[in-house]
């Protein structure tokens, strides 16, 4: 289980997300069926031995070599494959050692630890590589066989949840929905399903066209806005010039995260998000602790009668086999009443990661509705 060959199931995960782009998506709605307990399944793969069934939730495709691939276009990619292992003796008798391997190699967020989701154990680690927030995972498939799962948190990668709680809770639901997949496997001796396909279900199907909106316009404008979903509470903020909003998030047609880009590479995320009222500067430094390699320290920054609260480090990515280095700001604002105003950087500009970059941002207006 060394890095390399994590990296390596990485990479593969996301050739085969890039490889279906280019394949006929297949919309199966005559084939759906229901299982014993009444869930909808668009589709049954068999895989090195076992026979599962596809929830008509997401997008799904299995390759023979690379295995089953479920994804959730903005909230996460997921791969699925069998590994020849016991996991008594192989993952759960060892975590120790194995969590001694991946701390040298990774840079840890979770080590490995187990749940019990409807009576079945899983060991998971979620680790932090190359900008990526990546769950690996491991459950026993059969008594020679381990199912092994890995997650790109691709929500989680946008919007980092910073406590433990909501670390925790975010790995825990990906993981169930892992486990709705997995708990429909059977053994079986047919060959494997041929490769390509690509279904899509119905949640996903509606997702593709209401959930993001991409704006493509290179028309600059100076003050933008995001809401609270439930409130519709509304925060009109600045834009640094020369970023345009390529693109936004919403739900009911409102719209709660907006991304801006330079065109250079740079992006910026602004986002609102409504939660109980808590320390922003505890918090903070809990995703400090977690989402860095621990050189990083969260500073306070005033600007317009409110206080900042932020963090930043550097993450190297390989990109046209050259290491680039990318620079990373977090930023948090509590707005009060249940509101937090939510800033967050990334790009290969050194500037990126001093405060004074977003200072058009910090220039915020709330509009409180009744």
């Amino acid at each position: 289980m060394k890095k390399s060959k994590i990296c390596s199931i990485v990479i593969s995960c996301l050739l085969v997300i890039i490889s279906v782009v280019g394949i006929v998506v297949h919309i199966n709605n005559k084939r759906n069926f229901k299982g014993g307990t009444q869930e909808s399944y668009m589709a049954t793969v068999v895989m090195k031995g076992f026979e599962l069934k596809i929830p008509d939730k997401y997008m799904a495709t299995y390759d023979e070599n690379m295995g089953l691939m479920y994804w959730n276009i903005d909230h996460f990619d997921m791969m699925i494959d069998v590994e020849e292992g016991d996991y008594k003796s192989d993952i759960s008798d060892k975590l120790d050692e194995i969590n001694q391997l991946m701390l040298e190699e990774l840079v840890v967020v979770k080590p490995y630890s187990q749940i019990t989701i409807d009576g079945k154990s899983y060991t998971y680690l979620l680790y932090y590589d190359e900008g990526m927030p990546t769950i690996h995972c491991y459950t026993q498939a059969d008594d020679t066989n381990l199912f092994s799962i890995m997650i790109l948190c691709n929500e989680m990668a946008m919007i980092k949840p910073q406590s433990e709680q909501e670390i925790t809770t975010e790995c825990e639901k990906l993981l169930s929905i892992a486990d709705s997949i997995i708990s429909t496997s059977r053994p079986t001796d047919k060959d494997n399903s041929p490769s390509g396909e690509v279904f899509v279900g119905e949640e996903a199907y509606e997702l593709l066209y209401s959930d993001v909106e991409l704006n493509l316009s290179d028309k600059y404008i100076a003050i933008d806005y995001v809401q609270g979903i439930s409130t519709k509470t509304k925060v009109n903020f600045g834009v640094k010039e020369n970023y345009y909003c390529t693109g936004s998030k919403s739900k009911d047609d409102i719209y709660y995260l907006k991304l801006y880009g330079d065109y250079n590479g740079n992006l910026i995320t602004v986002h609102l998000q409504e939660k109980d009222n808590y320390d922003i500067k505890s918090v903070m430094e809990e995703g400090c602790s977690k989402w860095t390699d621990g050189n990083s320290t969260v500073y306070e920054y005033n600007i317009n009668e409110r206080s900042v609260y932020y963090y930043t480090y550097e993450t190297d990515v390989v990109e046209d086999n050259e290491i680039v280095t990318e620079y990373n700001y977090i930023s948090m604002v509590d707005l009060g009443d249940g509101f937090v105003y939510l800033i967050e950087g990334n790009g290969i500009s050194d500037d990126m990661i001093n405060p004074d970059y977003y200072k058009n941002f910090y220039d915020i207006n709330l509009e409180k509705t009744q």
